[in-house]
């Protein structure tokens, strides 16, 4: 059984939950729109979440590099999925 990398794990829980603040907050703003401060600050939110995003993509390039895998079977098999 392969140990668990604990920092990984804790990255994927922290880019979770901003992707999830992200979708709530561009919900939000889309119903009841928001004026003043209270957009202001719900913008920033936003825009301090957004690093999450290509957190994922590096994420999934550590368990990629990480693995012997020949370059025609990413290509074949892994990038359907990724797309």
């Amino acid at each position: 059984m392969k140990k668990r990398i604990v920092w990984i794990d804790l990255l994927r829980v922290i880019s979770m939950i901003s992707i999830i603040i992200i979708h709530v907050i561009g919900n939000t703003l889309n119903t009841y729109h928001l004026n003043g401060t209270a957009k202001t600050i719900y913008h920033i939110i936003e825009q301090l979440c957004y690093f999450a995003i290509p957190l994922f993509v590096m994420l999934s390039g550590i368990f990629f590099l990480n693995k012997d895998i020949d370059i025609r079977k990413i290509i074949t098999k892994y990038s359907k999925k990724i797309l």
